[in-house]
C-alpha cells in the first residue's frame, strides 16, 4: 500500500490554482493520498474554494480560521467525522461537498449546524443516505438548505421536517429518504436524475460539478 501523503506548504505553493466558472478562486489538492487536513494556514485565506476530492482523509479537521473560504469539495475520501468547531474555522461556509464518504449516523452531522451559511451539501454514497427519513433529518437540522444531493429542498420536505422525531436506524424506502420529493417524477425524469448524481459523484473538475449541477437543479424545478 502506498504511504500516506502529507499536506505540506509546499504542496500547497505547488498545486494548481484557478479561477472556477463560478468565479471561485479555487485551491486544487486533488488525489494526493492525503490522511490529514493540515497547514492550510500556508494559504493565507486567499481561497474561495479547497478541492479535496480523491484521498484518504478520515476527518474533517485541521482548519486553521480561513474566513475566505466558501466552498469545501472533499468527495472520495473515507471521512466519519466531523470537527465541532467547523463553523468557528470555516465561519463562511456555503458549499460542502461530501459525496462517497463514511459518515454513518445523522448525529455525525451535528456541527455542520452551527454552520449558518451552508446552503449545498451532498451526503450522497455515505451510509447515513440509508438511514430511515435522512432527508427529513437533515433538513432539520440545517433548514437554511437550499440543495441536498444535489436535489432542490421543497417547501414541503421543510414543513415534513419540522415535525420529525430523533432519527432512526437502518434503510429507508425511497419515499423516506425523499420525504416523498420524488413521487410524482416520471420514470424518464427520476432515470436521467439518477444518471446526473452519477455523473456529479464521478466528476473530475469543480467547473464539470457546477455545469451538472445546474442541469440537475434545471430538472428538480421543471
Amino acid at each position: 500500500m502506498a504511504a500516506a501523503g502529507r499536506l505540506t506548504a509546499e504542496l500547497i505553493t505547488k498545486s494548481p490554482q484557478y479561477m472556477s466558472c463560478t468565479d471561485d478562486y479555487t485551491l486544487g489538492l486533488r488525489a494526493h493520498k492525503l490522511a490529514v487536513i493540515e497547514n492550510l494556514g500556508a494559504t493565507e485565506n486567499q481561497f474561495d474554494c479547497i478541492d479535496l476530492t480523491d484521498n484518504d482523509i478520515t476527518r474533517l479537521d485541521g482548519f486553521p480560521t480561513l474566513r475566505k473560504v466558501k466552498a469545501l469539495l472533499i468527495s472520495n475520501n473515507r471521512v466519519r467525522r466531523i470537527t465541532p468547531n467547523l463553523a468557528e474555522r470555516l465561519p463562511n461556509l456555503e458549499t460542502l461537498i461530501l459525496t462517497n464518504n463514511c459518515l454513518a449516523d445523522v448525529s455525525e452531522l451535528t456541527p455542520l449546524a452551527a454552520c449558518k451559511h451552508l446552503t449545498v451539501l451532498s451526503l450522497l454514497g455515505n451510509p447515513v443516505s440509508e438511514v430511515a427519513q435522512y432527508r427529513l433529518h437533515v433538513v432539520r437540522l440545517l433548514p437554511q438548505l437550499k440543495s441536498l444531493d444535489f436535489t432542490r429542498v421543497k417547501s414541503g420536505e421543510r414543513k415534513l421536517a419540522a415535525g420529525v422525531g430523533e432519527p432512526g436506524v437502518g434503510p429507508s424506502s425511497a419515499q423516506a429518504r425523499g420525504g416523498g420529493a420524488d413521487a410524482s417524477d416520471n420514470s424518464e425524469m427520476a432515470k436521467r436524475r439518477a444518471e446526473l448524481k452519477i455523473a456529479i459523484a464521478n466528476a473530475t473538475s469543480l467547473d464539470e460539478v457546477t455545469k451538472l449541477e445546474e442541469e440537475l437543479l434545471a430538472l428538480q424545478s421543471g
